[in-house]
């Protein structure tokens, strides 16, 4: 009796109203609300909670402060976060962020999904830029355009590395 009590119980329970696939699109696991997706993304401050395990080796993860004493020239700026290979000679960077106004100190995240050229792989040793970019003459904001009073530190590191601390210390004079 109590064994029959106990099958009975364990097919109620496995019939009971679980959400289905079909109320839920996508695959497991995932937001199907990208735009809600990013904005989590910007709000962990460039982590991805769903990103795959298999590209952690593939990154760099840390923190980027600014150096006491230094302010931001105003509360129109954006943020670009660049990685070149130590030695790499000119050329576009292997990966770029650009993140929008937030406070300091923030994490930050440089995954094979920001490369700049698809096909290349984030590995290996590289600079980090941090630059604070003020807007140009139409109002955009162009991190090639090197303009007088943008704040920005770099920070020599191996892909892979999880604590990189980046300072914003110096000023484009």
């Amino acid at each position: 009796m109590h064994k029959k009590l106990s099958c009975l119980i364990f097919f109620a329970l496995l019939s009971c109203d679980r959400p289905s696939r079909a109320r839920f699109p996508g695959p497991p696991g995932r937001t199907t609300d990208f735009a809600q997706a990013q904005k989590t993304k910007e709000v962990l401050g460039g982590f991805d909670p769903t990103a795959h395990q298999g590209e952690e080796e593939n990154s760099i993860r840390g923190v980027i402060k600014l150096k006491a004493g230094l302010k931001i020239p105003s509360e129109h700026y954006m943020i670009f976060i660049s990685a070149r290979p130590l030695g790499g000679g000119g050329g576009p960077p292997l990966a770029v962020l650009r993140l929008s106004p937030r406070k300091l100190p923030f994490r930050f995240a440089l995954t094979q999904a920001n490369v700049m050229l698809q096909g290349t792989e984030l590995s290996g040793f590289v600079e980090v830029t941090v630059r604070i970019v003020q807007p140009v003459e139409d109002g955009s904001y162009n991190p090639l355009a090197r303009q007088k009073g943008d704040l920005f530190g770099t920070k020599q590191v191996k892909v892979g590395a999880r604590n990189a601390e980046i300072e914003i210390s110096d000023v484009i004079k």
